[in-house]
């Protein structure tokens, strides 16, 4: 599990735009172009949860390695919060 400190990390770039663009979407799912390597560092960071195409939650502790097929990531609440930083940052800079 991610611990406050992970869940407070300030996004790169490419996070803050896959938090951005999910924030904007109706149901908090990231782009499905999104890496992989990203998405895990996303959800050790809490900030988001795999779904599977029926809409349950996916075990995140799955030992296959690999996305389901179908499977979508949605935030999390802390990834809502990371997404509402992220965006106060940007639309704070001159």
């Amino acid at each position: 599990m991610g611990t406050k400190t992970s869940r407070d990390a300030t996004p790169t770039a490419y996070q803050r735009r896959l938090l951005l663009a999910a924030l904007r979407d109706p149901q908090h799912r990231l782009p499905s172009t999104a890496r992989s390597v990203t998405t895990d560092v996303m959800r050790r960071r809490q900030w988001v949860r795999e779904y599977g195409a029926d809409g349950r939650p996916l075990d995140p502790r799955r030992s296959d390695g690999e996305r389901a097929a179908g499977s979508r990531f949605r935030l999390t609440h802390h990834g809502v919060n990371a997404a509402r930083r992220a965006e106060a940052a940007v639309t704070s800079r001159p």
